[in-house]
């Protein structure tokens, strides 16, 4: 295990450590450190992990900020909360200092067709698909299934998928969601 008080984000220059109200900070858990303060000497695991946000209180103290535990992703995905700060988490495209933003793609008629949550259990939710067709594959390609949208909030039950990575495709869209273990 790692000392979390090795991965310490230095308070060197607060300008680039300090975030403001309604603010984001990216900090890379990428091991090269050398790169300044917002680069920690630790590299992430792709399997998943937890990850610790502490601070020390007035008598050295470490008090919990926030945390949060990752599943398996794939390289250059990200796992974010939807929306920035709310308490569902998706695993989606890095965002790269933007608001997190519900995966979409617009249809004709200009309404945005949206896919939450990404990181999936029983179900996933898709807005504004009333017309569309919906299909699962997993990796190799191979269909799983096939579901007419009838409606603008439909849900999808999840519960044929075994835990994984599959592509969730809609229109010309397509969609990554993984299926968490255990649930």
């Amino acid at each position: 295990p790692v000392n979390k008080q090795l991965c310490q984000i230095p308070s060197t220059d607060t300008t680039k450590t300090v975030i403001p109200v309604k603010g984001r900070l990216i900090v890379w858990a990428d091991n090269q450190s050398e790169q300044g303060p917002l680069h920690i000497g630790l590299k992430l695991d792709k399997d998943g992990e937890s990850v610790t946000l502490s601070r020390k209180d007035g008598s050295g103290s470490l008090m919990l900020v926030d945390s949060v535990s990752f599943p398996a992703m794939v390289s250059n995905m990200s796992y974010a909360r939807l929306p920035d700060g709310g308490s569902d988490w998706v695993i989606q495209a890095p965002t790269w200092n933007t608001a997190n933003q519900p995966m979409s793609l617009v249809q004709p008629s200009g309404s945005p067709v949206l896919v939450y949550p990404t990181l999936v259990s029983t179900s996933f939710y898709v807005l504004n698909a009333s017309g569309l067709t919906l299909t699962i594959f997993d990796l190799t390609g191979k269909m799983l299934c096939k579901i007419s949208c009838t409606s603008d909030r439909q849900e999808i039950s999840t519960g044929m998928l075994s835990q994984g990575l599959y592509l969730v495709k809609i229109g010309n869209q397509t969609i990554k969601i993984m299926k968490r273990a255990g649930l």
